[in-house]
């Protein structure tokens, strides 16, 4: 009998043991994927961020030199340097800037430091910019007047295509310091900048500043990797990251160069400190497997396995499953009993930091048993609740509508939210809950992605002061739906005339009164829809190819109308037709508008084409022949919604638009401010220089349409004169008349 017994205990120490070392592998496991997972996405959404926003700095004010190198005044042989000069110290004002000036190409500057004529022939950035006619940003250089960091960006003055100088500003590098410092939020990742030396030039420890990198020096020390690679990307202003040990630590670093700059932003993520507060709970973890573990090896009897499960598989706080217990109940339950209406809601307590900082451990204790058990009140057959962690929650819930799941959480949400202690008048229970919709296609057996799904949409709400609700990816997957139901419909709908062509008209700004031409826009009217906004169904058809087949069918409408109104002996005025960028893809489109013109008697010089920014950078050399085979026919072409994208001054130049029509988004942002009015208004002013009709849509105050009229708009389109409409609307605002 005691053989037996021993065999038996022999046997239960086995089977523990082996599941205490599972246990801990696979809680060491989930513990470093998910922080490591965690750790790369925040590094590298942190440094991208950073770079962005100095890149955006940057922008701003190359923008600004870049309008007054532009400005005449500045390239007028008959005005001195001196007197240049002088023009700019409104701006250096206006803008805070260190310092602007202005050069010759032999390096003679006058500036807003001083009056008289110097030179700066010998730097190195100047002599680049000469050399290079492009924008260039200096290193950064000490002044001698006020001993601070300063970087200077040079412009190009072109004058009849011949570089006679540059407009330069001195910037405070305390200006990018700050911006980079704004980035070091996190404790374990820290970011710094080098030049292309390899110095150091911003530190969030300044005594670091003006020293070589430390990083590179440990070549020795460098995993996944060589120094070689890294400076070699560093040189061509490549990105890269790599690891690295230094006194014990291991380190993740990522590098990516600042556009126009020889400045390479670094991130440096401490991973140890990353992790340490998951080491110091897992270590906790540890010490309490080994606990049980000796209790196990030593009372090993049904009572103490039960025990086991019970504290393998259940939140010693509050009582109820932990995740691996709701890992393995969920994947039963939906392997078992799925339907299509089940839920993965995470739930977070917003702020519970803070209560435990306040209020003790003990507080936050009695919030977390209480949520426990509104939690496992509020729970079927079917449905089970678990902690995960700390202050997160997890929950397998069934609801046959999604109204149905908001309304059983607004309920439980108003239940945590009624918990009586000492303290709970003093502060407030703010639940953020995310939720991911279980479906057919999800992978059961990979239930910890979908676990992080709820988790994801549950951050997306977070620091909320009211309870929140967001699901993970739900938007997109009703889009989704939508378009399918659209594109199932597109063919019936242009078959059964749903499709409908309104006009806007466009009016003369030397008379408001008289219209000057219309925009043909489509508009789709179904009986079973009902009207679907343009945005809803244009984008989509563009992607799926129909908007070709909707483009021609406004075309043969326009051309219908035009015969119509010739045949009745009106004078048309001009309709312009958007086309899309499908179209440069397909070998008949100029014949196909050909045809039409042919088969309705019309003058293509009635007809303009419309052409966005965005299809001018799809293929260049595609478009400009296009573009000269519809000029050839007679077409009028106009670049559309332009100033909507990063539109570039060379489309003015590489391309033969008759008219230039500037985008509604364009006009808001630019006359909001002054430096914004001298840019739009050069951009007007540069187009009629070379023949081109500009016009304004969008407008809806009279402050834009007096604005418009000053710097020599032509045409306005926009609400505040006319909202679009159907033809024969239209036809009565040009006093047109059908029997």
């Amino acid at each position: 009998m005691k053989k037996r017994e021993k065999v038996f205990d022999g046997l239960v120490f086995k089977h523990i043991l082996i599941l205490l070392i599972l246990l801990v592998l696979i809680d060491l496991t989930s513990t470093i994927i998910y922080a490591s997972n965690s750790m790369e996405i925040t590094s590298r959404n942190m440094i991208e961020t950073s770079k962005r926003e100095l890149e955006n700095y940057l922008e701003i004010n190359i923008s600004l030199l870049k309008a007054l190198s532009k400005d005449d005044r500045f390239s007028d042989s008959e005005t001195s340097l001196i007197e240049k000069g002088k023009l700019l110290r409104p701006y250096q004002k206006e803008y805070n800037l260190f310092m602007i000036g202005i050069t010759d190409t032999k390096g003679n500057t006058s500036s807003t430091y001083r009056e008289k004529v110097g030179s700066i022939k010998d730097r190195p950035s100047f002599e680049k910019a000469i050399k290079t006619k492009q924008v260039v940003v200096s290193d950064i250089e000490v002044s001698n007047v006020t001993g601070d960091k300063v970087f200077i960006i040079y412009v190009p003055i072109i004058k009849n295509n011949e570089m006679i100088g540059t407009i330069f500003a001195s910037f405070y590098f305390q200006d990018v310091n700050n911006l980079i410092s704004r980035s070091n939020l996190d404790d374990s990742i820290k970011f710094l900048m080098i030049d292309k030396n390899y110095t150091i030039i911003s530190h969030p420890n300044k005594k670091y500043v003006n020293d070589k990198s430390k990083i590179l020096d440990l070549e020795g020390n460098i995993i996944g990797t060589t120094k070689s690679e890294i400076l070699k990307n560093i040189n061509e202003k490549c990105q890269g990251k790599f690891l690295y040990w230094d006194n014990w630590r291991l380190y993740n670093v990522k590098y990516t160069n600042i556009k126009w700059t020889n400045w390479t932003l670094v991130s440096k993520c401490n991973i140890f400190k990353n992790f340490q507060s998951l080491i110091v709970n897992f270590m906790i973890k540890l010490y309490f497997y080994i606990v049980i573990f000796m209790i196990l090896w030593k009372l090993s009897n049904a009572k103490l396995i039960e025990q086991l499960k019970k504290l393998a598989y259940y939140d010693s706080l509050s009582g109820i499953k932990n995740k691996e217990k709701f890992r393995k109940d969920s994947m039963y339950i939906l392997k078992n009993y799925y339907q299509d209406n089940f839920y993965l809601v995470q739930l977070d307590v917003n702020k519970f930091k803070y209560i435990n900082e306040m209020f003790g451990y003990a507080e936050g204790n009695k919030i977390l048993i209480h949520i426990s058990q509104v939690l496992n009140n509020n729970t079927n057959k079917y449905e089970i609740c678990a902690r995960m962690d700390n202050d997160h929650f997890i929950l397998l819930i069934a609801c046959s509508t999604e109204d149905e799941l908001l309304n059983r959480l607004s309920k439980i949400n108003k239940e945590i939210c009624n918990l009586s202690t000492t303290n709970s008048s003093k502060y407030k229970i703010v639940m953020s809950s995310g939720i991911y919709k279980i479906n057919k296609k999800d992978d059961i057996k990979k239930i910890d992605l979908l676990i992080d799904r709820a988790n994801i949409a549950a951050k997306s709400k977070k620091e909320k002061y009211e309870h929140s609700y967001s699901f993970f990816n739900e938007e997109t997957r009703n889009r989704l739906y939508k378009e399918k139901r659209l594109e199932d419909n597109m063919n019936k709908a242009l078959e059964k005339g749903e499709f409908i062509v309104y006009y806007q008209p466009k009016y003369s700004l030397n008379d408001v009164n008289e219209i000057e031409g219309a925009e043909a826009l489509i508009r789709w009217n179904s009986p079973e829809f009902g009207f679907i906004s343009p945005i809803d169904f244009v984008p989509l058809f563009e992607k799926n190819g129909f908007i070709v087949n909707i483009d021609m069918f406004v075309f043969e409408e326009v051309c219908k109308t035009l015969n119509k109104w010739i045949n009745k002996g009106y004078t048309p005025v001009p309709i312009s037709v958007n086309m899309s960028r499908v179209h440069l893809y397909r070998d008949n489109f100029i014949e196909n508008i050909t045809d039409l013109i042919s088969k309705y008697n019309i003058s293509p010089e009635f007809i303009e084409l419309e052409l966005t920014e965005s299809v001018v950078f799809d293929n260049l050399n595609i478009l400009i022949d296009i573009m000269k085979k519809i000029k050839e026919i007679g077409f009028l072409i106009s670049m559309d919604d332009f100033g909507s994208g990063y539109s570039s001054l060379n489309l003015l130049k590489d391309l033969s638009f008759d008219i230039l029509k500037l985008d509604r988004g364009f006009l808001i942002e630019t006359t909001d401010t002054k430096r914004g009015k001298i840019i739009i208004s050069k951009i007007v002013e540069m187009a009629k220089a070379i023949d081109i009709k500009v016009i304004c849509e969008g407008v809806e105050t009279y402050e834009q349409v007096e604005f418009l009229r000053e710097i020599g708009c032509d045409k306005v389109q926009g609400y505040l004169f006319a909202k679009p409409m159907v033809l024969d609307e239209f036809e009565k605002h040009l006093n047109f008349k059908f029997d």
